[in-house]
């Protein structure tokens, strides 16, 4: 459950768009967690800026920004140690932590022509996460010599250029 919010400017060659929701997800299995909890995808907050620039009558570059608060996990928070040596980890409740926000910046230009046919055909260059933001999307839990817990992120995906074609007929 929750809002959302959308603005809008359009002039003749110059658009903004800035889109801002506030929502809670949460689950309830009673075979897991007596009580309801956090959804992995609880993202309190999610804003999304896009500003868009036609150059000419052909060429148009975008810049879109993204945010989201981060997704949830879940982090023990005690051992158990058993008799035979081994042991358990302990949870409050399922996705009991936050990883950190993720935002990136998202940049492209676009070069419309018409084909000898009339139709319309689109060259794309883009740049995903242009300022190579590296967002945890995954986090893992080990205990170091102490037996602290120890947490390590793990985030994949960098600057991404790319350059694609499209023909609309």
């Amino acid at each position: 459950y929750g809002a959302e919010l959308e603005l809008r400017y359009l002039a003749d060659r110059f658009s903004i768009d800035a889109y801002y929701t506030l929502s809670w997800s949460e689950k309830k299995f009673d075979d897991l967690y007596c009580g309801w909890f956090r959804d992995r995808f609880d993202n309190r907050h999610k804003i999304t800026l896009s500003g868009t620039f036609k150059i000419s009558g052909n060429i148009d570059v975008n810049a879109t920004w993204n945010y989201h608060s981060g997704n949830r996990v879940s982090v023990p928070e005690h051992i158990l140690y058993t008799p035979d040596g081994g042991f358990s980890l302990l949870y409050s409740e399922p996705y009991n932590a936050q990883l950190p926000d993720y935002h990136r910046l998202d940049l492209s230009c676009n070069f419309h022509r018409l084909t000898r046919k009339g139709r319309e055909s689109v060259w794309n260059i883009s740049i995903y996460n242009a300022y190579c933001r590296f967002n945890p999307f995954v986090m893992r839990t080990t205990s170091d010599e102490e037996g602290k817990f120890v947490e390590i992120l793990y985030s994949y995906v960098p600057i991404i250029p790319s350059v694609s074609y499209t023909l609309k007929f």
